[in-house]
């Protein structure tokens, strides 16, 4: 979900509220002006701006006077009044008409809550016969517009927000709206710049910094999003999605202190928002601070037993952690909260293969490839189980399914190198290895693939021992030489040019892993003895 719909979400939620919490208090309600253009005061009472919006959110009241706020970042005082609930405002303008049928605004205002009670065709239908009635009506273009949107009706929303700002060029809400337009159908840059005339128009207009810097975040470009979060934070220190915007901004940069920092403090302001929880759950995540990403996911569940992103990511939690029986049971809840989670059975099938379970592993990953055939992810996977299996050629058909479908994914090179070398086939073997590399040359696992194959192939011209060892120690330092695995192929690299003392004391080191020796214990003092022989290993 980008983060435009997850603001729009954020408003209908906003919108709905029930009877009995509206009787209670209006915070934090969508209301609409009973006359266009009211007049809002200051905390002392002294009038402060004239609004040019029809639709406020209530921030506060007292007695009978609301604080509102309007989508350009315009705050102040109303008396209740001055305005309508949105649940109630069919009924009310419905009653006005009547008085007066003349009364277009209490026409166009009823179109208005129409559109907000989710009845667009209603919307549609009330504002098209405002427009035959009077052809230069900018609010009954503005709300067709708004219910074609909402309709995904993209060229007549486009069309009416045309209509409204070429009757009025200098109303910055019809170009904001026409730009979240362009948005939805992942225009960034018409987007963008509909958003800039915008803040050109009135550069206080907060949500239109907020809502361009989603824009530059959906085009990758982070430093102009962070910028335009910052901007909208600066003129409301309360914005709490321009909070969360930056910290999935900073995330993407890998920034992930400043990403924390962020999300802590959208957190602050909506205490109970899921989503900002599951994202910071998600940084902690990805800064592998596994105890803190456990304890946010389970908080989001707490709040939402029926949070199915929750437990799965809960579940990659516990897994990189080890805890591979509560990561299995997290992943068995999402796909019982829903049986078409392709993503839990391939999650579950990764957790199944680390425990070595791979009939079960490629059972799941089978059902997933059946709810979604072109994801390359279960491809993958089931094609690492069937090479634990043996089973060769399945392995291979998988993954080069997996490679056709993502041909940049660097662990079906590497599983597929590990297929072709157990096959005997070297040669291709090490082009799938340097290929992962190529892709992920980060990733301690496959640049450790890599090094094994030049440092151990039985076939002479295929070696590179300096090579070899300059990405062994690549992997080890990655992991700080506590990885068995990697301190095995630092061995065998230093075997290869012939430094066998410090081949010793790498295979000594990587049997100080218990896990490693677990699974490659004969092999691991094999090779120890060859190296004390003064000999390198062949594969």
């Amino acid at each position: 979900m980008t983060l435009i719909h997850r603001a729009v979400l954020c408003v209908l939620i906003l919108v709905i509220p029930s009877a009995a919490a509206a009787q209670e208090s209006w915070t934090d309600k969508l209301v609409l002006v009973k006359k266009p253009s009211p007049k809002i005061a200051d905390d002392t009472g002294k009038q402060v701006a004239v609004l040019d919006e029809v639709e406020l959110l209530v921030r506060g009241e007292q007695a009978n006077r609301i604080k509102v706020k309007s989508r350009q970042g315009v705050e102040g005082w109303l008396d209740k009044t001055d305005v309508v609930l949105a649940d109630d405002a069919v009924n009310y303008f419905t009653g006005r008409a009547q008085v007066n049928n003349t009364d277009l605004f209490a026409y166009n205002m009823r179109a208005w809550g129409w559109r907000l009670k989710g009845e667009l065709d209603s919307a549609i239908r009330e504002s098209t016969a405002l427009l035959q009635a009077d052809p230069k009506n900018v609010l009954a273009f503005t709300n067709r517009a708004a219910a074609h949107q909402e309709k995904k009706d993209f060229d007549k929303a486009l069309a009416d927000f045309s209509d409204a700002i070429r009757l009025d060029p200098k109303l910055a809400q019809s170009f904001y709206s026409r730009g979240t337009v362009h948005h939805d159908k992942q225009d960034h840059d018409k987007a963008i710049e509909d958003y800039s005339e915008a803040i050109r128009l009135d550069p206080k207009y907060c949500f239109a910094y907020y809502i361009r810097g989603t824009a530059w975040h959906d085009k990758h470009d982070d430093d102009k999003a962070i910028a335009d979060f910052s901007e909208a934070i600066r003129l409301d220190p309360k914005y709490t999605f321009a909070f969360s915007g930056r910290g999935s901004a900073y995330r993407d940069k890998k920034d992930y202190d400043k990403a924390v920092a962020d999300f802590t403090e959208a957190m602050r302001l909506e205490p109970k928002d899921l989503v900002i929880i599951f994202n910071r759950g998600f940084t902690f995540w990805l800064k592998t601070d596994f105890d803190k990403a456990i304890q946010d996911f389970t908080d989001a569940i707490r709040l939402d037993d029926k949070y199915v992103m929750a437990f799965n990511n809960r579940g990659l939690a516990y897994q990189d952690k080890g805890d591979l029986d509560k990561a299995i049971a997290d992943y068995n809840e999402a796909v019982r909260l829903d049986p078409r989670f392709n993503l839990g059975f391939t999650n579950r099938g990764v957790a199944l293969n680390a425990r070595l379970d791979f009939n079960r592993a490629i059972l799941d990953f089978t059902y997933a490839i059946s709810l979604e055939p072109k994801d390359p992810v279960p491809f993958t996977h089931r094609g690492y189980a069937y090479f634990r299996k043996k089973e060769l050629d399945k392995a291979l058909d998988d993954l080069k399914e997996a490679i056709r479908l993502d041909p940049k994914q660097a662990f079906a090179y590497l599983f597929r190198g590990r297929v072709l070398t157990e096959k005997k086939d070297f040669e291709n073997a090490l082009k799938d290895f340097t290929q992962a590399v190529e892709l992920a040359p980060k990733d301690a696992r496959t640049v450790s693939s890599l090094a094994w194959a030049l440092a151990t192939c039985p076939i002479d011209k295929l070696r590179d021992g300096k090579k070899a060892v300059e990405l062994a120690k690549q992997a080890v330092d990655s992991t700080g030489g506590k990885i068995g695995e990697y301190c095995d192929t630092l061995a065998a690299a230093y075997a290869e040019v012939g430094q066998f003392e410090e081949a010793v004391r790498w295979q000594q080191r990587a049997m100080e892993d218990q896990h490693f020796v677990q699974t490659e214990a004969t092999g691991a003092k094999t090779r120890l003895e060859l190296y004390k022989n003064k000999k390198p290993y062949r594969g």
